[in-house]
């Protein structure tokens, strides 16, 4: 009876290490695939935001030397951008001029939830403005690259197009308009950057819609992105009374096949005539900085987490190991003591473990699937935080209520983690080499001893 209860007794204590081992392998390829499948999953959030960035660079104010308008405006000339888009290397362009006008048999819609924003002689003066850009290509505008603001009926204004507008869709539902419908803009004589004094009318026909909502809380309803309205380069031209030739761009940004081109075309295009004491060029990736600054932390954290689970791992397993060793050292001794070679030992204790890890790392697969995501979310959250707080140290006191200088602030909110056979196949290797390396070191106290000192210990 003694002998049977000591065997039972064996068995369950075999097992229990089985599934102790079970369960510290399964862990450790749970959450290392899980890390894996982050990283994949973020640098396909991170191509999206490069394809909506474009590579590309910005010719706009130094300002430093360059105040701009009034209101701080770009004052950028339409030959130096023509300059620049003959560049070689420059596959496509996109200026803008800066829009604001009263509307006219319409109204410009309100701060939500009553908000008071102007006082009774701003409500008189600029109650109905509207604002935007009048642009040769509006699908090129960051907004709506960034897909802070998307096209929901109609199409966007091209570079032949002449008393055009896309307006949001709120705008038209609240003033009753639709695709097809005239516009009616009046430049507005009290605004600080209307140096013309134009009172000019322009009646441009809508031709799309959008939608889209703040990123940041407007303070004036002029900042409300349902207040929004782009027209094409003519119709800007019109309201705001330029002679042609003579009118003035907020910027132009200058795109380039790959960002591997981008420093050589800045360099051709830095040597051109141009006024550099007043002007200046800028790369583009920072216009989405918060999203590649998420991206890049998420990088960081994956990386700091995957070191720490591979140390983490390995110690947890050779100290589990080196203890189920010495449980086994009479084992150990007599298979020494028979002729077994101390390798062979070793690949014994290896194959072992396999025939345990083949099972965990089925489970693993599964088990990923659910907490990939959670960790993902986890690691999201974590790295907008600190991208956030980067972002705030460097720009001080923060960015406008616009979309477009928002856009700038904005972060990575979700990266939607997916699992491939392939992660998985790569995280069981590495797996099976922590295995490995962790068998070969709880190893070695018991295969540097003599099989005499092993069988003559107590077990």
């Amino acid at each position: 009876m003694r002998a049977l209860t000591c065997a039972w007794r064996f068995v369950i204590r075999k097992k229990l290490k089985t599934l102790i081992m079970f369960g510290i392998i399964l862990c450790l390829s749970t959450v290392m695939l899980s890390m894996v499948a982050v990283k994949g999953s973020t640098d396909e959030a991170a191509a999206q935001a490069g394809q909506q960035l474009k590579a590309g660079f910005t010719l706009e104010n130094n300002r430093k030397n360059n105040p701009g308008t009034p209101r701080g405006g770009g004052v950028v000339k339409p030959g130096d951008i023509d300059a620049i888009q003959a560049v070689p290397g420059v596959t496509d362009h996109f200026r803008r001029m800066s829009l604001t006008a009263d509307l006219v048999g319409a109204n410009a819609l309100k701060l939500p939830n009553s908000q008071q924003d102007y006082d009774a002689q701003k409500e008189k003066l600029f109650g109905n403005l509207v604002t935007g850009y009048g642009e040769n290509n509006t699908e090129l505008d960051v907004n709506f690259r960034s897909g802070s603001l998307k096209l929901t009926q109609g199409r966007h204004i091209n570079e032949s197009d002449v008393n055009k507008a896309i307006i949001h869709e709120d705008l038209a539902k609240a003033n009753g308009l639709q695709i097809g419908d005239k516009l009616k803009l009046k430049a507005n004589p009290h605004d600080a950057d209307n140096v013309n004094q134009s009172t000019e009318e322009v009646e441009p026909e809508i031709v799309g819609l959008f939608s889209g909502e703040n990123i940041k809380p407007a303070r004036v309803r002029a900042e409300l992105v349902q207040n929004s309205v782009y027209t094409d380069v003519t119709t800007a031209k019109q309201i705001a009374k330029f002679e042609e030739g003579k009118e003035i761009y907020t910027d132009a940004t200058f795109f380039v096949e790959s960002a591997g081109k981008l420093d050589e075309v800045m360099k051709q295009a830095s040597q051109l005539g141009i006024d550099w004491k007043n002007f200046q060029l800028s790369k583009n990736d920072q216009i989405l900085a918060g999203v590649t600054g998420t991206v890049q932390s998420i990088y960081k954290l994956v990386d700091t987490m995957v070191v720490a689970t591979v140390i983490f791992g390995v110690l947890v397993i050779s100290l589990v190991l080196w203890l189920w060793a010495r449980e086994r050292r009479r084992e150990t001794g007599i298979l020494l003591a028979v002729g077994t070679s101390k390798p062979g030992i070793v690949i014994q204790h290896i194959l072992e473990l396999v025939l345990i890890a083949i099972p965990a790392f089925g489970v693993a697969w599964f088990a990923a699937q659910g907490a990939a995501q959670f960790i993902g979310n986890q690691l999201v959250s974590q790295a907008a935080k600190s991208a956030s707080k980067e972002m705030a140290d460097q720009l001080g006191s923060g960015l406008a209520a616009d979309n477009e200088s928002a856009l700038s602030g904005k972060t990575l909110d979700h990266v939607q983690v997916m699992l491939d056979s392939g992660q998985w196949a790569l995280v069981c290797g590495i797996s099976l080499a922590l295995v490995c390396v962790a068998v070969l070191i709880a190893s070695i106290p018991i295969l540097r001893a003599k099989p005499k000192a092993l069988l003559t210990q107590l077990s």
